[in-house]
């Protein structure tokens, strides 16, 4: 059975892992961005952010609720980003 610390150091590393993933999503949502402005795009398309949040929730098996307001700090961060 492992220890608290090593439990810990694991949970540590996980978020870590995160937060490089986040770094990585938001340098593509800036392209993203620039790709929407050159092309007269919105920033905002609610239609594809539902649909994100249902389909993470199944794929995922969690909590509706807890995913969108997860992908609701994404999505705002975007969006601050793409401005």
């Amino acid at each position: 059975m492992e220890n608290l610390d090593e439990l810990r150091k694991e949970i540590d590393n996980i978020d870590r892992e995160i937060f490089l993933l986040l770094k990585k999503r938001f340098d593509v949502v800036k392209k993203v961005g620039e790709y929407k402005k050159k092309n007269n795009l919105p920033i905002r398309d609610l239609k594809r952010e539902g649909e994100i949040i249902r389909r993470k929730a199944r794929e995922m098996g969690m909590d509706e609720e807890f995913v969108e307001e997860v992908y609701r700090i994404l999505f705002s961060e975007a969006y601050r980003i793409q401005q």
